[in-house]
């Protein structure tokens, strides 16, 4: 019997009553127009300020123009977030209903990937990465209040991803510290 994948028992009408499992992240493109860096709702409008250029600038904008950049200097990113050590998002590019779940998880690989390099010795966890069949996922922290992550394809260039996530990572690290 062929195994039916999880994007397919969607539309298998022997699933129909069937509810998928909370640990399977949607596989559909989010609309052209919820395309962007995204704003939890649940967060302060602003959640504090930061002198630019002689102008006062919401943390929050920077935090979404750092997203920006990163997606501009790679394109073929899946999506980035800056996320809360507690799990919560503040600045992302993913689906809303995905951002949350990405939120969470990296801030659980973050803590996890801490206390391994930790407990066997390796030094200060520079970045914890996830490498599925279809892409990877890169953790990586930004100060002590934040969690930078992006997700890309099997073909990334994790040499590229590293050297612009380490530049964000300080960039948050000065914005939020």
């Amino acid at each position: 019997m062929e195994p039916i994948l999880a994007e397919r028992a969607v539309d298998d009408a022997r699933f129909a009553d069937a509810a998928m499992p909370v640990w399977v992240l949607p596989t559909v493109p989010a609309p052209p127009d919820d395309v962007g860096p995204h704003r939890n709702p649940e967060l302060p409008r602003s959640i504090g300020t930061v002198e630019y250029g002689g102008a006062s600038v919401s943390i929050q904008s920077e935090l979404s123009r750092v997203v920006s950049d990163l997606r501009r200097s790679i394109p073929e990113l899946n999506g980035a977030m800056v996320a809360s050590v507690d799990g919560l998002s503040v600045a992302h590019d993913f689906p809303e209903p995905e951002a949350e779940r990405m939120a969470a998880m990296a801030a659980t690989a973050l803590g996890l990937g801490k206390r391994i390099s930790d407990r066997t010795g390796l030094g200060e966890m520079q970045e914890t990465v996830v490498r599925g069949d279809r892409g990877y996922l890169v953790v990586y922290a930004a100060g002590e209040q934040a969690v930078l992550v992006l997700s890309g394809p099997f073909n990334s260039n994790l040499g590229l991803m590293r050297i612009e996530a380490r530049a964000a990572s300080t960039e948050i690290n000065k914005l939020l510290g």
